[in-house]
């Protein structure tokens, strides 16, 4: 282990503001791909690192909501480093020893994708609204969303 698990956990939390400042009304898409390129190698170089999320469980609560929202952005170069962030982290995440068999990794983490969507609904910006308004319709069609079924009794 090259860098203490404290930095990284704050380098990967600073990245995704930074994604999240440079979003919308503040378009800067070359900070928007060095934001998502920098949690990417995070997570592909240094998976051992997602096990400890830290006392505020940074992987699970912050980092993993914003690349599942990243995997709707604008740029598809963007789209597809947070798509990358959002399997391998997902997949090191989801080993981190619970008993979670069966169940997906959005619904292990819907409170903090909800929190994630709700931000980029309140976003002054239409693209991060439409990147939230893209997830829940992604959630709802993988049944995650759903209401429950009605008794038929």
């Amino acid at each position: 282990m090259i860098a203490p698990a404290k930095a990284v956990r704050i380098l990967a939390v600073k990245a995704c503001e930074r994604y999240c400042e440079a979003s919308g009304s503040n378009n800067n898409p070359s900070l928007r791909r060095a934001a998502a390129a920098t949690v990417r190698a995070i997570v592909v170089r240094a998976s051992n690192h997602l096990k400890d999320g830290g006392p505020k469980d940074v992987w699970r609560k912050k980092v993993l909501p914003i690349a599942f929202l990243g995997r709707k952005d604008d740029d598809a170069k963007v789209a597809a480093l947070w798509n990358d962030v959002w399997d391998e982290g997902g997949t090191a995440v989801g080993l981190s020893g619970e008993d979670t068999f069966g169940v997906m990794l959005q619904e292990q983490l819907l409170p903090y994708l909800a929190n994630a969507m709700l931000s980029a609904l309140r976003s002054p910006s239409w693209s991060n609204r439409r990147e939230a308004c893209a997830v829940i319709i992604e959630l709802v069609e993988a049944n995650i969303l759903s209401p429950a079924p009605r008794s038929t009794s």
